[in-house]
């Protein structure tokens, strides 16, 4: 794992894409991550676990269109359960929530661009951090 970049969204939350190698040297593809601290109520949950924290966006959430969401979660969702990869709307939906760092001050929510027709043209830096801005903003408004 390279850090590309790292920043601090418009929301407070330190951002990071990174470049990830599927084998050395051969290929790569990019991630995006938004950290969040202990005081966050999805800090220390899985993506696929079931928060009371999300529910309160899980009516308005259903009756969206699928969006970026990962179509896997989606078609196997329960109907009553709240998740991270439910909710969020990123690309390929969330596929990481764990620490990066050995300090571990942040917990990180992420996804990647490594999906059937992702190319690093088409998920580039840039689209990556756009993604990650819009994972900030939807985070934050589970606090």
């Amino acid at each position: 794992m390279n850090i590309i970049k790292e920043w601090k969204t418009k929301e407070g939350y330190k951002a990071r894409v990174v470049s990830c190698e599927y084998q050395k040297g051969i290929t790569h593809h990019y991630c995006g991550y938004i950290g969040i601290t202990k005081k966050h109520p999805l800090f220390e949950k899985s993506y696929s676990q079931h928060c009371d924290a999300l529910m309160k966006l899980r009516d308005k959430v259903l009756k969206e269109p699928i969006g970026k969401r990962g179509i896997i979660p989606i078609f196997c969702y329960d109907g009553e359960s709240a998740s991270m990869h439910i909710i969020f709307n990123v690309h390929g939906g969330i596929t990481f929530a764990d620490y990066h760092d050995k300090n571990k001050s942040l917990w990180w929510i992420g996804f990647d661009c490594a999906h059937e027709d992702d190319t690093i043209e088409k998920c580039n830096v840039e689209y990556v951090i756009a993604e990650c801005n819009s994972l900030s903003k939807q985070i934050n408004v589970v606090e």
